[in-house]
């Protein structure tokens, strides 16, 4: 009888690793689709939007805009006050967009989230 259930309970354990394999397997089948290539060369004008207000964000960005430069695109770039200093001045920013904190706000007050304060748990 114990030699039954040890039996008994290698088969449950290898059908449950074989379920969970096999529909891992389909999962990654069905949501996973190959990455496209860009193509840097169609793309004749970039928007970067600097809209947040981390200037460490905004530096590392400025690493990329020489290479979109160098493959023919023209950047335009949108950023806030506290960005501008960064980018207005910079030699492959073709336009500079200064964005109006105050818009911002009225912009994100309309997607909030109106719930009681029972509801959030912090």
């Amino acid at each position: 009888m114990k030699k039954i259930r040890q039996l008994n309970r290698k088969r449950n354990y290898f059908i449950k690793k074989l379920k969970y394999n096999t529909n891992l397997y389909l999962a990654a089948k069905r949501w996973h689709y190959p990455c496209k290539e860009f193509p840097l060369e169609k793309t004749r004008t970039i928007l970067l939007l600097r809209n947040d207000d981390e200037i460490g964000d905004a530096i590392i960005s400025t690493c990329m805009l020489k290479t979109l430069c160098d493959a023919g695109s023209k950047i335009d770039i949108l950023a806030t006050k506290e960005n501008s200093f960064i980018f207005s001045s910079n030699p492959y920013v073709r336009n500079f967009y200064l964005l109006n904190a105050e818009s911002i706000e009225n912009h994100q007050s309309k997607f909030e989230l109106r719930l009681p304060d029972n509801i959030l748990y912090i």
